[in-house]
């Protein structure tokens, strides 16, 4: 039975739409996962339009015919590289191989097709991506499969880390963090001058993002990814809940033929002078067995990282004062993870597929804190879960139209504590000095005794139900329509015991969990539906959006408008001042909530592209984007609320369902042309105004004051983005692209005031470059392969390489003092903020890889070296000083009084005395990116 499956395959046919429809019924930002093909046909000796021409897709059933202009058009292309076949009658056939097709892109192929002959049947040309894409009225960056395998990278992050307008901001892992979010098991992306959460992480174009913090932690096998799509700006209506960028992976899904690969990384060939770092991965792919018109591909990776992020200074610094491996990796900084994906695709009949896929990933991991050196076991632990399953149905109407349905379900689960306790809570202990100080000597104070026990344990959940759907339509006047609805409801569940150390502590039951901010838990961190002004919180979403995209007498316009509705299914406090009533009781009672207002807002959006001639295009762009706040900032347990706003005490920002979204208002422009018959310039300028930005204030209130978010902060940012492209030429390769921008505002994050609202003080309106405000970045990439010919020993030989600067970020100028302090200490500025810009940072990565053929199969060896001249680059500098290993605090009088008090060693931190001690604290080995690392990859391929 052609076109469906054979014999019993109809029932599971049935099965798969059933689950389907199924998913949809049950109900971020989303992307499509299919490119287009356009272009014109003429007759290569008249140069006139060939009408009735054939263009089909080797493989597939899409096609089309030219019409009257000798154009034609081919939608739901799937992204990656094609082959196709152009044939009129009179004409010999032309086949065109490597056409790549790019999410949400459409493709442009021009054709010329020569009269037939006896000679001439037929002509083959492999297609080269065009330097100048003619309808292009957005910004954005594909890197395909093949230009991965080649780079110095691993994972779509470090992808994404090449483009334009992309700063890694690392925080500090110290204790002078200026409000920042949760730890990552990786740097930080702002891009654009968005803060992190900004930015909306997809595979297959369902997100990844946890909603609560707005991480993601997802993995991705390197071998499995098809493409990487980055949008930085103009994004058009079909995506919400964004206002930064689009980070969209897009995974493999096998092809006709069977392959496969099995590959494995590794440092430890050097011994005690790697850091330990191993990765394996395998994947397989090809037609279903026993299926007709079906394909599958699943793949998995498995890492262990000694030292997940080293250190230049580890050994000069640390060494001898506690024992490391090899003498230069930090202790219990350690990774072990691993990640699946698996996607299957079925043609169930001629104009109706199916899609299923899904992924899962697991890092477990610690983080390395200097304050902790003598106490590295006891480090932070984190387990980072995630999975994602997702089915997409596509019905063809006609080769102009065609529609789909999809479902999806996320979940993504964290849980954070002490290193050897971990989430035994009654083994927490406070008999040394530990967790968040808010007294104690502030001389003396510089590292954790041996034995201390981390603050804090965390445990999240959240889960989404979603169904979304999409129409798209082109017309005979050359309209290329798409509407669409998207469903979201979330399940979300938290549990934060601020001071863990209670429940071993107090033999009061009901005071040890006191401390504990929970919903979707009960009291003891048992997750479960409780039921209650604590349980879990289910907030909706409905999207509905609508665009055109229409060639206008050579200017293509595109012009949407998008629809959102949140309702976040919470109460709030009736009167804020009043939280707990006016009756005096101290309880927080039904009366004193009301159910919170529901969010909804139109986002207008309008991309121009105006090709000026064959080698020259201009784009322009205007967009009003919407974008929720990350949930934590709504939701606290009331029953913690009730408890704290009573007794206060320390430090804790508590959840404000009144939160209204982040509203962006951005414009860009910019021009593409090619500059020779092989390279193109691209310069783009672009402004972004934000507002309703959150930030912790102090709220006064009765019986206690409490911090609480707000919106309130603003952001400008503005830039400017140059590209530099040059397409292989012989066997070079080259790509530069400069980055200058300018990010100002009143709050870097969330929690930048947390100080000022911890005092109850009032802070200054005032804007200031915010923390991740990088003025200048280059990357340039420079890959050469096969050179000398077939017959060179040198062939599939290749090296790539990639040369990153980047500019220092800023910091606020204080007045001298113990810069390490574990005690709770706010700096005196001696200068505005972030006025003063840090080091700037060089590095070069390269890879040199060699493929040998070998009974059929390939073998592809490589060495990857990451930072080839071992360049120190400074990451955090001290706001005493400016420098990354001192915070001259032994030069105040402070520090003398505490250099003379301390001269003689110290049993407990390994016989330093106080000065030794100080500058040991302060030459911080996190302070600084990587070294010199290098790994050899071995991957067998078929």
């Amino acid at each position: 039975m052609k076109g469906v499956f054979r014999v019993k395959g109809i029932r599971n046919t049935l099965g798969f739409i059933g689950l389907t429809l199924a998913l949809l019924c049950a109900s971020a930002a989303q992307a499509g996962v299919t490119g287009r093909i356009a272009g014109t046909v003429i007759d290569g000796s008249t140069n006139e339009p060939i009408v009735g021409a054939s263009v089909s897709i080797v493989g597939t059933e899409l096609g089309g015919v030219t019409d009257f202009e000798g154009k034609y058009f081919i939608l739901r292309v799937e992204v990656g590289a094609h082959e196709m076949k152009i044939s009129s009658v009179g004409f010999a056939t032309l086949s065109v191989k490597n056409i790549v097709v790019s999410t949400d892109k459409t493709t442009n192929y021009d054709a010329s097709l020569q009269m037939a002959t006896t000679k001439l049947e037929g002509v083959t040309v492999t297609a080269e991506r065009p330097l100048v894409e003619r309808g292009r009225d957005l910004s954005v960056s594909t890197v395909t499969a093949a230009e991965i395998k080649n780079l110095p990278t691993r994972g779509y992050e470090q992808v994404v880390q090449l483009q334009t307008g992309v700063v890694t901001f690392r925080q500090s892992s110290g204790n002078r963090a200026r409000g920042g979010r949760e730890g990552t098991n990786s740097p930080e992306l702002n891009i654009r001058g968005g803060r992190p959460s900004s930015v909306a992480y997809l595979v297959d174009g369902f997100s990844q993002q946890d909603p609560l913090s707005g991480l993601s932690t997802t993995s991705i096998n390197n071998n499995a990814i098809e493409e990487v799509s980055i949008i930085t700006g103009g994004f058009p209506a079909e995506y919400g809940f964004v206002s930064a960028a689009i980070i969209n992976t897009i995974t493999k899904s096998g092809g006709e033929n069977y392959s496969g690969s099995a590959e494995i990384v590794t440092d430890n060939v050097l011994g005690d002078k790697g850091f330990n770092q191993n990765i394996g991965a395998l994947s397989f792919g090809g037609p279903v067995p026993f299926f007709e018109n079906a394909t599958f591909y699943v793949s998995g990776e498995r890492n262990y990282f000694g030292d997940r992020s080293p250190s230049p200074i580890t050994g000069e610094a640390i060494n001898g004062i506690v024992n490391l491996r090899g003498d230069k990796q930090l202790p219990n900084n350690s990774q072990n993870g691993w990640t699946f994906q698996g996607k299957t695709k079925i043609k169930l009949s001629s104009n109706l597929s199916l899609q299923i896929g899904g992924n899962a990933s697991r890092d477990r991991w610690q983080r390395y804190s200097h304050a902790q050196l003598f106490n590295s076991a006891h480090n932070r632990r984190y387990d980072d879960q995630n999975f994602g399953f997702h089915t997409r149905l596509t019905h063809t109407l006609s080769p102009s139209t065609f529609y789909t349905l999809a479902g999806a379900y996320f979940r993504t689960e964290r849980e954070t504590g002490d290193g050897v306790f971990w989430n035994d809570l009654a083994s927490y202990t406070n008999d040394v000095f530990t967790g968040d100080p808010t007294s104690g000597n502030v001389d003396l104070n510089l590292f954790y005794n041996p034995g201390s026990t981390v603050g804090g344990y965390l445990r999240r959940i959240s889960t989404y139900k979603q169904g979304k759907g999409d129409i798209t339509s082109r017309t005979k006047s050359g309209h290329l329509f798409k509407a669409g609805f998207d469903v979201q409801q979330h399940v979300l569940r938290r549990f934060n015991h601020i001071i863990p150390f209670n429940v071993a502590s107090k033999t009061d039951s009901a005071a040890q969990w006191q401390d504990a901010n929970y919903y979707g838990f009960n009291g003891k961190g048992v997750e479960g539906d409780f039921g209650g002004r604590d349980a879990a919180k289910k907030p909706i979403s409905i999207s509905l959006y609508v665009q055109d995209k229409y060639d206008w007498n050579g200017m293509i316009l595109t012009a949407g408008i998008r629809y959102d509705y949140f309702d976040y299914k919470t109460k709030q406090f009736v009167d804020p001042n009043n939280p707990l009533g006016t009756t005096g009781d101290n309880t927080l009672d039904a009366v004193d909530l009301v159910d919170a207002k529901t969010i909804s807002d139109f986002s207008p959006r309008l991309g121009v592209a105006f090709p000026l001639d064959e080698i020259t295009s201009m784009h322009f762009s205007f967009g009003k984007f919407f974008k929720r706040p990350d949930l934590d900032k709504l939701y606290t347990g009331f029953n913690y609320f009730e408890y704290k706003t009573v007794n206060a005490g320390y430090y804790f920002p508590v959840g404000n369902p009144n939160l209204e979204p982040e509203r962006t208002t951005a414009y860009e422009m910019g021009i593409t042309r090619r500059i020779s018959g092989f390279a193109a310039i691209d310069v783009t300028a672009f402004y972004k105004d934000i507002t309703n930005l959150i930030q912790v204030v102090s709220q006064p209130a009765t019986p206690k004051s409490f911090e609480i978010y707000q919106n309130g902060d603003f952001a400008t940012i503005k830039g400017l983005e140059v590209g530099l492209r040059m397409r292989r030429v012989h066997a070079v390769r080259f790509e530069a692209k400069y980055t200058l921008s300018s990010a100002t505002g009143t709050g870097s994050f969330a929690g930048t005031q947390r100080n000022v609202a911890w005092t109850s003080a009032n802070a200054p309106i005032q804007a200031s470059a915010l923390s991740y405000d990088q003025r200048h970045t280059l990357v340039g990439t420079f890959d050469v392969r096969d050179f000398g010919g077939n017959s060179s020993i040198l062939k599939d030989f290749g090296v790539s390489t990639v040369f990153k600067f980047s500019s220092g970020t800023p910091y606020t100028p204080s007045v001298v003092y113990n810069e390490n302090s574990l005690a709770a200490v706010s700096p005196e500025a001696n200068a505005p903020v972030n006025s003063v810009y840090g080091a700037t940072n060089m590095v070069i990565d390269l890879k040199a890889d060699k493929t040998f053929k070998i009974f059929g199969a390939k073998l592809n060896a490589y060495v990857w070296v990451q930072n080839v001249l071992d360049t120190k680059n400074a990451i955090f500098v001290y706001e005493s000083t400016g420098d990354p290993d001192n915070t001259g605090w032994l030069t105040t009088a402070p520090g003398q009084t505490f250099a003379d008090a301390t001269q003689n060693p110290d049993a407990l931190f390994a016989n330093q005395n106080g000065t030794e001690l100080s500058n040991l604290r302060a030459n911080d080995p996190t302070n600084f990116s990587n070294p010199r690392i290098i790994l050899f990859g071995m991957n067998f391929f078929f």
